[in-house]
């Protein structure tokens, strides 16, 4: 499921469905819909980030998503860079009878989605 793209001599994009990563496998939407591999749930993440509020503060906050997909920029010189195009749930919680289950409701209508792009530290 990989597809690659080479813009010029320093940048390679590669896209993929599915990721290896901190001893973790990661999978996009595109993938699960595709294979049917959704039963471990391993295309939703967290991640804490930090934005800027409508009060003009700085606020981190942890957001809970899907992964979309995935691209491998190959910066010649620079290295390599997993990033993530993920779909935020429009809800999350832990689960009443097991606070480490994550529950996660996304929006139904992906055009209306909010997406935020991130990468591993």
């Amino acid at each position: 499921m990989l597809q690659g793209i080479q813009l010029d001599d320093q940048l390679d994009i590669v896209v993929s469905g599915s990721a290896w990563a901190y001893n973790f496998t990661y999978r996009s939407e595109y993938y699960r819909n595709v294979s049917g591999a959704d039963s471990r749930g391993s295309n939703y993440i967290m991640a804490c980030a930090e934005y800027v509020s409508n009060s003009r503060n700085k606020v981190k906050a942890f957001f809970v998503g899907a992964v979309v997909c995935m691209f491998k920029l190959d910066i010649h010189g620079l290295g390599d860079e997993l990033i993530l195009l993920v779909r935020l749930g429009k809800n999350h919680a832990a689960d009443d009878k097991d606070k480490t289950m994550p529950v996660v409701e996304l929006d139904d209508d992906q055009n209306s989605s909010a997406y935020m792009v991130c990468t591993f530290e």
